[in-house]
């Protein structure tokens, strides 16, 4: 899990793509977005079409299959006042096998 603390709307990230070598490229990539509403515009590389969402405090966002061959993502900065954001990104390591375990004892005897 990656997070990530927006102060205000100075606060962005450039756009990119989730394609580092240590990642599962076909596991899906989630972000929970926690706080205030801030734009996340998704960009195709090719075609330069560009899509914005509004993530609402609570949202929750799946990117998969092709999003990050075939487009780019990111946060832009906002002159509007906006609050503190937080964004949650779950993303699978490759190699890494998914447990199916669901005993929650033993789950908070590891932790």
């Amino acid at each position: 899990m990656l997070a990530n603390l927006y102060q205000d709307g100075s606060h962005s990230i450039a756009p990119h793509a989730d394609d580092e070598d240590d990642l599962d490229p076909d596991a899906p990539i989630l972000m929970v977005s926690l706080g205030a509403v801030r734009k996340f515009a998704i960009k195709h590389r090719a075609t330069k079409a560009r899509h914005v969402l509004h993530l609402e405090d609570g949202s929750l966002l799946e990117m998969r299959g092709l999003t990050n061959t075939v487009a780019t993502h990111g946060v832009p900065k906002t002159k509007q006042p906006v609050g503190p954001r937080i964004s949650l990104t779950f993303r699978r390591m490759a190699g890494r096998s998914v447990s199916t375990h669901t005993d929650p004892m033993s789950l908070a005897e590891i932790a």
